[in-house]
């Protein structure tokens, strides 16, 4: 080994008192894995200059802002954090809400002071296509408010010239869209197929499904919303789409044939009040102040106001009216119904009374048989045949029969009257209350 040489061992060591300093010195500056590299100025939040760069709005805590400084236009809205802060709704500004990601909306946080929301303003089609409905057409009607203090409101008077027009007040949740009235539809929905328009109206919330579409489908039991049968079509007007309503036409429910309207409350099947419901060529109608007429598709009996049919038996049953089942049942047999050989130029109607059953039942071999039981609270049931009229009332015990001239018009079926005991009814001279057409 060559010996130490003293000149050579002292350069060394100066270069090395020279250099380790340097060395050390920059390994302290490098920041520790994971650590931030700085802290935001402390008046970061409350420079005006920072809300109008685009990256502030990315990068930095919503919960920290001024939202007086805040310019919309700038806002990040796809960040999730934005939406669980009360202040955020609070400070909305009508130029946002085309702008919301409705996905993000937590709608059911009890936390979040969710009723600053300005529900008017929330874009619907936007809202749709968010939460998952992506070809669905929202349209909301305006309507004409009375003020508050208005003392003649009927319309047409000559204060409903001063009648405020707004759009018709709905809520938006995380499950869908609630009216005013409390019609709500589902978003998404089984009912809500591609193309669907959902026109939403003083009355209620209506639903018009696309050419391509001749099936309704079953609703959830949180649905309560009017079907109408009016095909849907797209008019291409300059590269816009335009929807417009069609001639009416035929669709099915489990297997039966709907035409003009059916509304769905809380999944179940009505007759549209104030509308036509056209079940399997039967022509439903229903109005009155109140009650509803649930419609079944299982030949049974059933409570309240219904009409429950199959192909082979059809059952129309009324409340007694202490349960407001007020509502007016009439029934008019089309030609190609299941039970009574109709044809173009013939008339049958039923309008059965409080507490009353009608049941008919077609019979191979025989004409159809219609068993109407009595419920002792006046009418029990007003029939049209043709030109001739009848009238039975008070549990069938006192029957009516108003004659035609002629039979012009009539359809063949056996009528059978009982009281609710099954004792046969009479008529005015003391005859069973039994009738073959």
């Amino acid at each position: 080994m060559e010996p130490n040489n003293p000149l050579k061992l002292g350069v060394m060591l100066l270069v090395a008192a020279i250099f380790l300093p340097l060395v050390f010195s920059e390994e302290l500056n490098e920041p520790l894995q994971g650590q931030a590299e700085t802290l935001p100025a402390p008046d970061y939040y409350t420079e005006q200059t920072n809300y109008w760069n685009p990256d502030f709005y990315s990068t930095s805590n919503p919960a920290k802002w001024q939202w007086n400084k805040v310019d919309w236009g700038l806002v990040d809205f796809s960040r999730p954090e934005l939406y669980s802060l009360n202040q955020f709704y609070q400070n909305l500004p009508k130029e946002a809400y085309d702008k919301l990601d409705y996905s993000k909306v937590q709608y059911n946080n009890k936390n979040l002071d969710y009723k600053k929301v300005n529900h008017e303003k929330v874009n619907p089609n936007k809202f749709a296509k968010d939460v998952g409905c992506i070809d669905c057409k929202i349209s909301i009607e305006s309507a004409r408010i009375p003020p508050a203090d208005c003392v003649d409101c009927s319309f047409g008077s000559d204060e409903s010239e001063n009648w405020e027009e707004k759009k018709v007040k709905v809520t938006y949740s995380k499950e869908g869209i609630t009216h005013a009235n409390g019609d709500f539809v589902s978003i998404p929905s089984n009912l809500l197929s591609p193309g669907v328009l959902v026109n939403i109206i003083s009355s209620g919330i209506e639903l018009y499904l696309p050419l391509s579409v001749t099936e309704i489908a079953v609703p959830s039991k949180k649905d309560t919303v009017t079907i109408n049968t009016f095909f849907l079509g797209i008019l291409n007007v300059l590269g816009e789409e335009h929807p417009y309503l069609g001639v009416e036409r035929e669709l099915t429910y489990k297997g039966n044939s709907v035409k003009g309207s059916i509304t769905f409350r809380k999944g179940q099947p009505q007759v549209t009040p104030g509308a036509e419901t056209i079940i399997n060529h039967v022509s439903i109608s229903g109005y009155g102040p109140t009650g509803q007429v649930n419609l079944f598709f299982d030949g049974e009996k059933h409570s309240g106001d219904y009409v429950s049919t199959t192909s082979e038996k059809m059952i129309v049953g009324r409340g007694d009216g202490s349960k407001g089942d007020g509502r007016r049942i009439t029934l008019s047999f089309l030609p190609k119904n299941d039970f009574f050989e109709v044809t173009d130029g013939d008339k049958l109607e039923m309008t059965p009374g409080f507490g009353s059953m009608v049941q008919i039942q077609s019979r191979p071999g025989l004409i159809p048989l219609v068993t109407v039981t009595g419920g002792g609270h006046g009418t029990d049931l007003d029939f049209t045949n043709g030109m001739n009229e009848y009238h039975l009332a008070r549990n069938g015990k006192d029957t009516n029969f108003k004659v035609g001239t002629t039979g012009e018009g009539s359809v063949p079926f056996t009528l059978h009257v009982i009281d609710k005991e099954g004792n046969p009814g009479v008529n005015s001279e003391g005859q069973a209350a039994k009738l073959v057409f």
